[in-house]
Order: C-alpha cells, then sequence, then structure tokens
C-alpha cells in the first residue's frame, strides 16, 4: 500500500507525516508532497491560536518533517519549491536555494524571508529582496534585524508607496493599520510617531515595533512592558526579547525595574553590564529567572548560593519540539542546561546534580562520570528528558535487567543496544512501542510479532508487515485484548 499512489495521497490528505511510511517512489511525486504540506497548513491555519509552546513548535514542526521526507530529487526542482512555498514558510531552510529562487519565493510568501536568511544572512541585506518580502506581508519585518537597511535611502519611502502613506497621514487610518500590524508605526510621520495611544496600540500588536516610536517611549515603562509582552506576539521559546534592545539606556541600569519585569522576561543580555557585578543583583537575578545564570559572569556561576537559587524552580518540561528549536537556533534548551555553566565540583555533587535535573534532564550530559552510573540520577534525568538516556555511562548501560526495566517505564534505548537482537526481542516484549528504535530489526519478522504482541500500536513502525496476516492477527489480537 506505500507504493499505491491513491492509497497514499487520500492518506496524506488526513495524516501529512504518514508520508514517512510512503515507498521512496512516492516521496518523488510531486503532488503527494504537496498536498501532505497543503493539509498540514490548512489544518493549522483553521485551529485557533494558542500561546502553547508545544503547539506551536509541533505544528511548524510539521512543515519541515514532511519537507524533510520528500525526495533529494525534489529539492532541487525550482516548480516544486514555488508551489510548497505557498503553504509553508519554511522552504527555503530545507530546500537548495539561490538568490533567484528566493526573491520570487519572497514574491508569494515574504515570511519565506526568514528561512532563506537562516543559511544565507546576505538576503537580509539585498535591498531588492526585502522590499518584495515587505510588500507581500509587511511581517516579514521581523526578520530584517540590520537598521542599515531599513533607513538606506530610499527604503522606507519605497513602502510607503506600497503600503499608500499617505492614507496612513490620518491618525485613525495609522491607529487601525498598527492595531494589524504594529510595523506600520515605521510608516507614519513623526508627529504620529510621538502619539501615546498610537504607540501603545502598536506595541501591543507587536512589542519590537517600540524600535519606530518616538525616542520618548524608550523611557516610559508602561510601553516597555506592554513590549516585552508581546515580543514577536511568539511562544517564549522564541523570544529574545529584541524589544529591550531599544530602550533608553537609563532603563537599561534601572535595577528595580529589571527585577521587576525579570520573572517574566529574560532580558539580562541587554542590562548594563555594571549590573551583573552586583552580587546581591545576581542572586536577585537568580531567584526571579533560572535562564538569568547563563548571563551571569563565570565567578558567580560558581557561586554556590546564587547556584542552589537559580536551581530553586519548579520543573520545566523539555519536549521533542523544544529541542529541534534550539538546535535550529544553536541555543542551549529552553528548560535550561545549567549544569554545563558551573565548575566540575558542582557536577559532582549528587544533590545539586539532582536539583538541575528537575530543570532539565539533559543536565546529565554535563554531570560527572561517577553520577552517570548512578541509578537515582538516571532515573531522575529519565522522569523528566528520556532521551536523555544517550548520555548515561557505559556501566549502567550494559546492565541489562536495569535498560529493561527503562524501556519498559520509558520506552527508550542506550546508545549502541539497537544492535543486539536478542535484547530487541526481550526490549519489544516489555514495551513494543521501543521497537521504532530498532531500526536493523524492523524487517525482522519475529521482532515485529513480538512488538506488536506487546502493543499492536507497534505495527506503524513497520510498513513493510502492513500487508502481513501474521502480523496484523497478532496486532488485532493485542488490540482487542485491551
Amino acid at each position: 500500500m506505500s507504493s499505491n499512489r491513491e492509497f497514499v495521497l487520500q492518506t496524506v490528505q488526513i495524516y501529512p507525516n504518514s508520508l514517512e511510511f510512503a515507498s521512496s517512489e512516492m516521496k518523488q511525486e510531486k503532488q503527494v508532497i504537496l498536498k501532505a504540506i497543503e493539509t498540514e497548513w490548512k489544518e493549522k491555519e483553521s485551529r485557533p491560536r494558542r500561546e502553547s509552546t508545544e503547539f506551536t513548535l509541533s505544528r511548524m514542526s510539521e512543515s519541515f518533517l514532511v519537507l524533510r521526507m520528500a525526495s533529494l530529487l525534489l529539492h532541487n526542482d525550482r516548480e516544486f519549491c514555488l508551489d510548497a512555498n505557498k503553504y509553508c514558510n519554511y522552504v527555503l531552510s530545507v530546500l537548495e536555494v539561490n538568490r533567484d529562487l528566493v526573491l520570487d519565493c519572497v514574491k508569494t510568501n515574504g515570511k519565506s524571508l526568514a528561512s532563506a536568511s537562516h543559511f544565507e544572512k546576505t538576503y537580509l541585506m539585498d535591498l531588492e529582496i526585502v522590499t518584495e518580502a515587505l510588500k507581500e506581508n509587511l511581517s516579514a519585518l521581523e526578520n530584517v534585524f540590520h537598521e542599515s537597511i531599513i533607513y538606506r535611502d530610499g527604503f522606507i519611502d519605497k513602502l510607503r508607496e506600497i503600503y499608500k502613506y499617505r492614507e496612513l497621514e490620518n491618525r485613525e487610518n495609522l491607529l487601525n493599520a498598527v492595531r494589524e500590524n504594529g510595523f506600520f508605526l515605521m510608516l507614519a510621520n513623526d508627529d504620529l510617531k510621538n502619539d501615546r495611544e498610537i504607540v501603545l496600540a502598536a506595541v501591543e500588536q507587536n512589542g519590537w515595533s517600540i524600535r519606530f516610536a518616538n525616542k520618548r517611549f524608550t523611557k516610559d515603562k508602561e510601553i516597555i512592558k506592554v513590549a516585552l509582552d508581546n515580543d514577536w506576539k511568539s511562544p517564549v521559546i522564541f523570544r529574545d526579547y529584541r524589544a529591550f534592545m531599544y530602550v533608553d539606556k537609563s532603563i537599561m541600569s534601572d535595577k528595580e525595574f529589571i527585577l521587576e519585569i525579570l520573572p517574566k522576561h529574560s532580558i539580562l543580555a541587554y542590562v548594563d553590564k555594571e549590573l551583573l557585578q552586583d552580587r546581591s543583583f545576581v542572586l536577585k537575578a537568580a531567584q526571579s529567572n533560572p535562564l538569568s545564570f547563563k548571563f551571569f559572569p563565570k565567578y558567580f556561576q560558581n557561586d554556590r548560593e546564587i547556584f542552589i537559587a537559580a536551581l530553586n524552580h519548579p520543573p520545566q518540561k523539555t519536549t521533542y519540539y523544544n529541542q529541534i528549536i534550539c538546535s535550529h537556533r544553536g541555543d542551549s534548551l529552553v528548560s535550561n542546561e545549567i549544569l554545563g555553566m558551573v565548575n566540575d565540583k558542582f557536577r559532582s555533587d549528587k544533590e545539586l546534580v539532582l536539583c538541575a535535573l528537575k530543570l532539565s534532564g539533559y543536565n546529565l550530559k554535563y554531570a560527572s562520570e561517577s553520577l552517570k552510573e548512578d541509578v537515582e540520577i538516571i532515573d531522575a534525568a529519565l522522569s523528566h528528558s528520556p532521551l536523555s538516556i544517550m548520555y548515561a555511562g557505559d556501566s549502567i548501560c550494559g546492565n541489562e535487567d536495569f535498560i529493561l526495566q527503562i524501556v519498559k517505564k520509558y520506552g527508550v534505548l542506550p546508545r549502541n543496544s539497537e544492535y543486539d537482537r536478542s535484547f530487541a526481542l526481550k526490549a519489544v516484549s516489555v514495551n513494543g512501542l521501543a521497537l521504532k528504535y530498532f531500526k536493523v530489526w524492523k524487517t525482522d519478522k519475529e521482532v515485529i510479532i513480538k512488538a506488536v504482541q506487546q502493543n499492536y500500536k507497534a505495527i506503524e513502525f513497520s510498513p513493510r508487515f502492513w500487508e502481513d496476516p501474521d502480523v496484523i492477527r497478532e496486532a488485532l489480537r493485542n488490540f482487542y485484548s485491551k
């Protein structure tokens, strides 16, 4: 069925990610790939927008996954790229690009500028490309950080012409415009940029628009708070609080105000550096927001009281989607791999390591070698982040009884264990879903049968056996026994 064009086409229109199980021939079919992307896009657009990090990242990552599943033969297909670009902002981050292709893509989807610039920053300095992107969608300005191009001769005049500047000289028209898109403040005249109601409406829609307001508003604490609350209208994981870059220097050194907003906004990257030399300020910052820790000087990171203060926060969930976007950004996980920033003494302290693992199971990576062999430490890491098993010590990974307990409880495998057939049979017998990690044995019928006997859902990881009567019979038997 994975090679049946009609069946695959119908399936991807219901479940876009089912493309993973299609044959290589189907992954070369333009219509199949485009239908999967279009379906995913329409489903995303039909759902109410939410501030949930998990929701936003899962929807965004599906576009990446569908494109990555497409045959590499399509990655150089210009027609395919242009068609996919209509439904996905991330096409240019996956496919092969050149300037002409980028230009054509931003003409039909201005936000695709972001994915193109991820690999080639010069696109953000290309006046024609940026102008065409903003002409199609002014929100593409979210990705244009270079002040030099915004204030280049003729750039704003071009945008004013595109967006009918004369109409924006009318106060009510501009107020309505910034409520739709805060970046319209850039096109306002100086008098309207000095209008508090207009500026407040602009930063409520998009915090970054504070960069275009009259300078007096960069000292206005209410305006600044609203701007930070609406920094790019994105989930916290994406936010880098660039809105704070544009506030007045007096605000950046205002200790009380910064401590007031710090619990909600991790803005220490932009504050006056002298504040970070003040131990009392640093201690309060650590108590307010654990993500502040990475901005502290090294000698404060190795201060036990400050480190404990940073650890003393509620556990944060690390998800698969957190990992996708943070690796894409080259950043640490949102839940803060804090143990990687401290000295070896702290990494060997079991009590401190257990606290760090509550913030992120991936802190196991930085624990001392002896603690990586500690059963309590491993269990604490996996209870938060099951995939952190990859950092467990060699000795404990060789303890088959313990590992089978891990497989049963979390459904994950330690490194290199997927090649052992006898272990594969034991593992899928206690947790059939562990089959997805045994790539070598997904074509082994005995292993597949053991997996579906334990959990019928394991059949999804081995498309080759979807029509095998023995496998289907055992999967159905497990299904009806539930």
